[in-house]
């Protein structure tokens, strides 16, 4: 029987295609330029790795895509990808399109040099990834913590901006943090960082980049914590974030780290901690070892990709 889909890269002339499916998908099309700017941030320029499947009449079926970086371990230089922006049609579900689209990006992954491609499946994609050959090392750890909201800020806000957090210049002198505009968090040689729309802000030297979303949630994406700062100022550093944020009206703070991370171990008291989804790996290249994949820093700042 002929094949019912044609399938072909993702390039910049079929992005409009893939805004459409997004649309499908999420109510909500993105411009050519937001697909751009997110692809440049998370690989560095070095581009999308993914398939878009195409049924009769040119209809945009579903996608799957991975995101090229190259990362440091040790004195060895490899490319880790993130795996993200799996999407299928409404229509044209349960046809085995993530499967067939995946392991076309593996192969193009393999050409490309890539060495393992890296992801944190929810509950309804584990098992399809489990499929293709993915290894699971561990749980990742969350802190997530609601909070009761001010009405009474909320309209003294300066900007609603979806993307980046801009303090409301009414209530400036009740800052407790120092607030930037952009990330100045250092990055370490092994560390694999996602990319999303943040704003850096700082006290007693210690570093949280945040991202917050269209409901007024604060995600904390990395935390940089200096080299000797105690635990009592690590813990009051967070009461004066939770202060902060009832400030700024948010409604619910969330972090999210491998369970060997040492800011999540000094920032958060244990009581807040609970298990979260599993961080999965593909090796692709076959030559590095879980103890080499285990090594490498996952930080969360946000997991879609677009």
């Amino acid at each position: 029987m002929a094949e019912k889909y044609v399938y072909r890269p993702l390039i910049h002339e079929n992005f409009k295609d893939f805004a459409r499916l997004y649309y499908a998908v999420y109510n909500y099309q993105p411009s050519v330029e937001e697909i751009q700017k997110k692809i440049s941030a998370l690989t560095d320029d070095a581009g999308c790795i993914g398939y878009l499947a195409y049924a009769e009449q040119n209809e945009v079926a579903a996608f799957y895509g991975v995101f090229p970086k190259p990362i440091r371990i040790g004195l060895s230089s490899i490319v880790g990808a993130q795996s993200g922006s799996t999407m299928t049609h409404p229509s044209h579900r349960n046809q085995g399109l993530f499967k067939k689209l995946a392991r076309l990006t593996y192969d193009e992954c393999k050409i490309r040099k890539v060495d393992f491609v890296y992801g944190i499946p929810n509950q309804y994609s584990f098992k399809g990834f489990q499929s293709l050959g993915w290894s699971f090392l561990y749980h990742m750890t969350a802190v997530t913590l609601p909070l009761p909201t001010l009405s009474f800020f909320r309209y003294m806000r300066s900007s609603k901006s979806d993307d980046y957090f801009l303090p409301p210049q009414s209530i400036e002198k009740l800052y407790i943090f120092k607030f930037f505009n952009r990330d100045e968090n250092p990055q370490s040689a092994n560390e694999i960082r996602a990319v999303a729309a943040s704003q850096v802000i700082i006290l007693n030297e210690i570093k949280l980049t945040v991202k917050v979303t269209r409901l007024n949630q604060w995600r904390i994406g990395e935390i940089y914590i200096p080299n000797g700062t105690s635990r009592l100022t690590c813990y009051l550093t967070l009461f004066a974030l939770i202060t902060e944020m009832l400030l700024h009206n948010a409604s619910l703070m969330s972090f999210f780290a491998q369970p060997h991370d040492s800011s999540l171990q000094k920032f958060f008291p244990t009581f807040l901690y609970r298990r979260s989804l599993q961080l999965g790996v593909l090796n692709i290249s076959g030559y590095l070892t879980e103890q080499e994949i285990k090594s490498i820093t996952i930080k969360y700042k946000d997991y879609d990709t677009f």
